[in-house]
C-alpha cells in the first residue's frame, strides 16, 4: 500500500464526520482500513469490532479495555504500512492471514517495530519448525555480524509467575541456534509490571532474576529484552509507547556491545516511522530512510 493510497483513504474518513466524528474514530476507521487491505475483509471481519470472534483486537464495551484495542489496533496498521518493505514480511503476512495466534505475529511486528525505530537493519525469518533453527527475526549488526533474535509475548490473561516467565524463556532459547549468539524479546502485559511508564520494582526484580537465570546457563542467549506497550489517555488521543529493559549476559566478554535502546522508556514517534494520529491530522512527519546506530 502507498502512501497516495493512503491519503486518499484519510480523506474519505475525515470528510465522514457523522460516522466518524473525533480523531480517535478517524485513527482507527484508518488503520482498518489499511489491516483489511493487508488482510481482507473476512480477517477484518473476524479479528476487529465489536463482534470479532478473536479476543486480542475484540472491541470492549469497558473504555480502558476499548482503549487497548484502539492501540493495538492503530499498531498493526502502522506496522503492516511501514514493514511492508522488510525482507521476510509476505511469510508473516501469510501467518498473520491464516488466523492461528494472531498475537504471535503481532509480537514479532512490534520487535521490528522497535527495531525500526531504533534504526536497527533486519529480517523476518521464515519458520522452519526445527529446534534450534526455528527464531524470528535476524538483526544485523554494524560490525557485520548477524543476530538470531527470538520473540515472546505472554497475554493479559496468563497469570503473572516465575515458573510463567522462566517457562517462555526456556522455550525461546531453545529456537534459536547453538552456535549463535542470540537476543529474546519477551513482551509483557501493562497490567503485569507497569505503573504510568516505568516498570514496578517488584515485577522487574522478579523478571530480572529470570531473564539472569536463563543467561547463566546458556551460551546461545546473549541478552534478554524485556518489554511492555504502555497505553495512556493523551487527549485528543489515545497514546502508547513502549518501555523497555535490558538484561544482558554476565559471561559474553563483549557484553558491552549488546545494548539496543538508549532510554528504557519509547516513543511511538519516529522519522522513521509513519505513524497514523499524526498523518490523520494532516501532519505527518518526514520520513527519514532507517539508518544503522
Amino acid at each position: 500500500m502507498q502512501i497516495e493510497a493512503l491519503k486518499i483513504t484519510r480523506e474519505r474518513i475525515v470528510q465522514d464526520a457523522i460516522r466518524f466524528p473525533d480523531l480517535n474514530s478517524q485513527v482507527y476507521a484508518l488503520a482498518s482500513s489499511v489491516i483489511e487491505e493487508f488482510l481482507g475483509w473476512h480477517w477484518r471481519r473476524h479479528f476487529l469490532g465489536t463482534d470479532a470472534n478473536d479476543p486480542f483486537f475484540r472491541m470492549d464495551k469497558l473504555e480502558c479495555e476499548a482503549d487497548v484495542t484502539i492501540a493495538r489496533t492503530v499498531s498493526l496498521g502502522e506496522m503492516l504500512l511501514n514493514l511492508q518493505d522488510v525482507e521476510g514480511f509476505e511469510d508473516c503476512l501469510k501467518r498473520l492471514k491464516s488466523g492461528t495466534r494472531p498475537d504471535d505475529t503481532y509480537c514479532e511486528f512490534e520487535v521490528g517495530k522497535l527495531l525500526r525505530m531504533r534504526g536497527r537493519p533486519f529480517r523476518f525469518v521464515e519458520s522452519s519448525g526445527s529446534l534450534g533453527n526455528d527464531y524470528d527475526i535476524e538483526m544485523f549488526w554494524p560490525d557485520g555480524k548477524t543476530v538470531p533474535v527470538e520473540t515472546k509475548c505472554k497475554l493479559d490473561s496468563t497469570t503473572l509467575s516465575t515458573k510463567t516467565v522462566r517457562d517462555t524463556l526456556e522455550r525461546a532459547r531453545t529456537q534459536l541456534p547453538k552456535s549463535g549468539k542470540g537476543f529474546i524479546f519477551l513482551k509483557v502485559p501493562q497490567g503485569w509490571v507497569l505503573e504510568g511508564r516505568t516498570f514496578k520494582t517488584d515485577a522487574l526484580e522478579m523478571l530480572e532474576a529470570c531473564a539472569e537465570g536463563l543467561l547463566a546457563r546458556t551460551s546461545r542467549v546473549v541478552s534478554v529484552k524485556i518489554y511492555s506497550h504502555y497505553i495512556l489517555q493523551k487527549p485528543p488521543f489515545v497514546g502508547s509507547g513502549y518501555v523497555v529493559h535490558e538484561v544482558p549476559s554476565c559471561k559474553d566478554p563483549l557484553q558491552e556491545n549488546w545494548p539496543i535502546f538508549e532510554k528504557a522508556t519509547i516513543s511511538s514517534i519516529s522519522p522513521t516511522w509513519l505513524d497514523f494520529f499524526h498523518f490523520t491530522e494532516g501532519q505527518m512527519i518526514p520520513m527519514e530512510s532507517p539508518k544503522t546506530t
